[in-house]
């Protein structure tokens, strides 16, 4: 009986130098994750940015072959885009200029990353802002 008694005065539980260890080692574990986590995340709003930006210029392509002229297809109105957020604030994509032969669509990610896509003739650019900042290369192209 005694050695029982013994034994559970022994077995008390964790200590709270055990308790801050463990503390320790998920928080370094927390900081480790969640950079990534949150690159990935602005990864994604990036990639859906770029998709929009693909999106519109299928549209404004759509449009050039009513009317021979990009002038014409530059608003929300005159192009067929529906279930694509519109505007000029994060999250948006819009046409930012069109003239006869070239036009530009820029989208602007949840993040503030901006994908522009341009034809001038038969040239096509796709250029992009921060530079090496979530989907956008140290180029600053995509």
């Amino acid at each position: 009986m005694g050695t029982q008694t013994q034994r559970s005065r022994d077995e008390r539980g964790f200590t709270l130098i055990e308790i801050l260890v463990v503390i320790i080692v998920i928080g370094i574990l927390t900081a480790i994750v969640l950079p990534i986590f949150l690159q990935q995340t602005q990864k994604g709003d990036d990639a859906s940015a770029k998709s929009n930006v693909r999106s519109l210029v299928s549209a404004v392509e759509a449009c050039y072959t009513g009317t021979t002229t990009y002038a014409d297809c530059d608003s929300a109105g005159e192009l067929e885009i529906a279930g694509l957020p519109y505007g000029p604030g994060p999250g948006k994509v819009s046409v930012v200029s069109a003239a006869t032969n070239n036009f530009q669509v820029r989208a602007i990610s949840e993040h503030s990353s901006n994908f522009i896509w341009s034809r001038t003739g038969g040239t096509i650019t796709r250029t992009c802002t921060p530079v090496s900042q979530g989907d956008c290369s140290a180029a600053g192209d995509w």
